[in-house]
């Protein structure tokens, strides 16, 4: 399919999302996809500070991703109850949402071919998979603006981190 894509629109690049793998014993992170030649850019997907590690710890991930490629994140972030506030260590509020996109910023930061940053996603959305009462109530809430519109704290922290490119 990448050489098809290629054929069809030489100048389009292609990317997908790529399987990550932990260096076991280390805080260290690489992708391991037998694809990565043929793309022209590499893309990851990957939640740490929601599925994976502590909002805390993601600062502390590190990444071995260098294949002569530009690197994208094209997926990333946690679920926030717009206007739920708490501790920055309990999930769906606001200040957890926030150290999470701290932690990315400062952990995504450190790799040098990075080119591309995608939080998932823009607006919390129905979801009947999501059923936490209280905080889902059938809604992915990873959005950083809520499905009435309203901005969630982490909307500044993104706006802030892309308006110093």
């Amino acid at each position: 399919l990448v050489d098809l894509a290629h054929k069809k629109g030489p100048s389009r690049l292609v990317s997908s999302a790529s399987t990550i793998v932990w260096k076991e014993h280390t805080d260290s992170f690489t992708i391991n996809e037998p694809l990565i030649e043929k793309l022209d850019l590499v893309g990851m997907n990957e939640y740490f500070g929601w599925y994976d590690w502590t909002a805390r710890e993601v600062p502390n991930a590190n990444w071995d991703v260098d294949f002569g490629k530009p690197v994208i994140v094209s997926e990333t972030g946690g679920g926030c109850l717009a206007g739920n506030h708490g501790s920055p260590d309990a999930r769906f509020t606001e200040e957890n949402l926030v150290l999470i996109y701290e932690g990315q910023i400062e952990m995504v930061s450190r790799i040098p071919q990075l080119r591309g940053f995608a939080p998932w996603l823009l607006k919390d959305f129905r979801s009947h998979q999501r059923l936490l009462d209280g905080r889902q109530d059938m809604y992915n809430r990873k959005g950083l603006v809520s499905d009435e519109g309203v901005r969630k704290d982490a909307f500044k922290v993104l706006q802030q981190w892309y308006n110093s490119f």
